[in-house]
């Protein structure tokens, strides 16, 4: 078998290759393809209501509302790494709008406006979110380059309540939420001792960390399949990946107690994370009502299977030795 042919994946680092100007360039790209940033944040579309919205003496650079809610979004974004200028501005124009999720792009997050923004959602009521961006460019080989937005920081469902008000259906097929709904209906039946989930939007069901607090368990239908997984997020990717391959030593132990082989994903480029999942070819959309209880039968039998198998591993897991071990900076 030949070998195959494969591209190296890059990042551009200076973004004003691209955008030259913030505000000229940017933000009205940004506001033509509001949906790449909507789908990020994992919200209902957003709809653009204004550029440079005035509030006060400041101008906002995008004022939005959700569409299956009617949330007011506001959107503050620069070129350059995060810093406390902006992170008052935010403040000042959720304040002066009312806003009920409010986002902050940048092309680096420092860790302490990330911690801000962790702090904040920690603090503020059941009706708002915050959400630290950061914006990237891609590219394979010679391939024109490709943004990808990379949510850093957002709001924890045990101190926000960010579920939609309005389910958002597939196909004209029943919606996520009474799918989500009966699954859980099911989940508790079956364990009544399983952990509530963490947070339930869109066609993610995710469950507080096992073992670690940056380690969790969820369900979620992507990439035209039903998966069960196993997510590692810390707030460093190579600590991420450091934990992955201790995990993967006892690959064969884990696949054996879950009772099915496994899918090992190191570097998983939607997101800074590592993960470990199982999938059932299908889409909500496309999947008969018998289709779709089997899909529910069949996390509800895997999802304690992951905890039993993951969970212990996880908390004998030295996660500052891993993080001194792997010093690498994956791009």
């Amino acid at each position: 078998m030949a070998e195959p042919e494969l591209g190296t994946l890059n990042r551009e680092q200076a973004l004003r290759t691209v955008w030259p100007h913030e505000a000229n360039d940017f933000t009205p790209w940004l506001s033509s393809n509001i949906d790449l940033l909507s789908e990020a944040l994992g919200i209902d579309d957003i709809e653009v209501l204004g550029l440079e919205e005035p509030v006060g003496s400041f101008s906002l650079d995008i004022l939005g509302r959700e569409a299956g809610t009617g949330r007011i979004v506001i959107v503050e974004n620069q070129l350059e790494p995060s810093d406390h200028r902006h992170l008052g501005q935010v403040l000042t124009y959720a304040a002066g709008l009312d806003a009920k999720i409010v986002v902050w792009v940048s092309p680096e997050i420092r860790d302490e406006h990330r911690e801000a923004v962790h702090w904040l959602n920690a603090q503020t009521g059941d009706e708002v979110g915050f959400f630290a961006v950061q914006v990237e460019l891609w590219r394979i080989g010679d391939s024109p380059l490709a943004p990808r937005f990379n949510v850093v920081a957002e709001p924890s469902e045990f101190q926000k309540n960010l579920q939609h008000t309005a389910a958002r259906s597939e196909g004209g097929q029943a919606g996520f939420s009474e799918f989500n709904d009966d699954l859980l209906r099911r989940l508790r039946a079956a364990s009544p001792e399983f952990p509530a989930p963490r947070a339930r939007r869109g066609r993610f069901i995710t469950f507080p960390g096992i073992g670690h607090t940056d380690f969790r368990l969820a369900t979620t239908f992507q990439r035209n399949q039903f998966e069960v997984e196993m997510v590692i997020e810390t707030r460093s990717r190579a600590t991420n990946e450091a934990a992955f391959d201790r995990l993967l030593e006892d690959r064969d132990a884990v696949d054996a107690e879950v009772g099915l082989p496994l899918e090992w994903d190191r570097h998983n480029y939607d997101r800074p994370a590592s993960r470990v999942f199982a999938g059932r070819p299908g889409t909500l959309g496309s999947a008969a009502q018998e289709e779709r209880d089997e899909f529910k039968r069949w996390a509800v039998d895997l999802l304690p299977k992951f905890r039993d198998a993951f969970a212990p591993r996880i908390a004998a897991l030295d996660l500052d030795a891993l993080a001194a071990t792997n010093e690498e900076v994956t791009p």
